[in-house]
């Protein structure tokens, strides 16, 4: 993996990440279980068509711990979702992940970014976000 060409985010089962070098999406829960989950999955047409090319900025991964969802950005139009309970791909989006967060004091913070907003928000457990007041 190159610098600058992959995203990564952790839950409490596994590290999830990916990688645009090889455009692939890859689960790590410990010991030797490395899986590239965008091909044992079914889903590696989809995620190789959709990270050929694709601009960095949209290679975001977020967690939704309320649906035990991790969220991966695949372009600029769309994001994936995988059910950590049923260890599968579920749904498409048609939105892009647009954040980068970090989890601070129990709260999901993250910098969001469009055309309207530039600010510090917090991710409100599977309800959307919320932008902090005074920032």
């Amino acid at each position: 993996m190159q610098d600058d060409t992959f995203a990564c985010i952790t839950t409490a089962t596994a590290l999830y990440w990916t990688d645009l070098s090889r455009t692939e999406l890859c689960q790590y829960v410990g010991g030797d279980r490395y899986e590239i989950i965008s091909k044992t999955k079914n889903v590696n047409s989809f995620v190789s068509q959709s990270l050929n090319g694709v601009d960095k900025k949209y290679i975001k991964i977020v967690n939704d711990r309320v649906n035990n969802e991790v969220i991966f950005g695949m372009d600029d139009e769309s994001s994936i979702s995988f059910n950590e309970v049923a260890q599968l791909f579920y749904s498409k989006y048609a939105y892009p992940v647009t954040v980068d967060g970090i989890n601070f004091n129990n709260t999901l913070l993250f910098n969001y970014k469009n055309s309207f907003v530039d600010s510090v928000s917090a991710w409100n457990e599977g309800r959307g976000s919320y932008l902090f007041e005074g920032f």
